[in-house]
């Protein structure tokens, strides 16, 4: 088992980044030529189920963008993290030089 965490800040963002383009391709548009004139069913249907699957596109694009951003923040949190237990380590090992000295 690996005693330490690599922290790849560039290929976080990267792949954060990827996602964030790729999201771009998920946005709702409208049904064009939408016919407005026909009374049978089958058009409404069409149009309220086009309706529907563009909302559900529009909103796997945000969770993309959500994802991309929750990938950031991971990165930075182990990074901070990293940071932080280093710190501690180097505090706990001159601890131990001090008392070291000291017997």
């Amino acid at each position: 088992m690996s005693e330490s965490i690599h922290i790849h800040c560039a290929e976080v963002e990267e792949h954060a980044g990827e996602i964030a383009t790729a999201s771009a391709y998920f946005e709702e548009v409208l049904l064009i030529p939408s016919d407005n004139k026909s009374t049978i069913s089958a058009n409404e249907n069409v149009q309220e189920g086009f309706a529907e699957t563009q909302n559900a596109l529009a909103l796997f694009g945000q969770c993309l963008d959500q994802e991309a951003k929750n990938i950031r923040s991971l990165g930075l949190v182990f990074q901070e993290h990293d940071e932080m237990m280093k710190a501690l380590l180097e505090e706990c090992t001159r601890d131990t030089a001090t008392e070291s000295i000291g017997e």
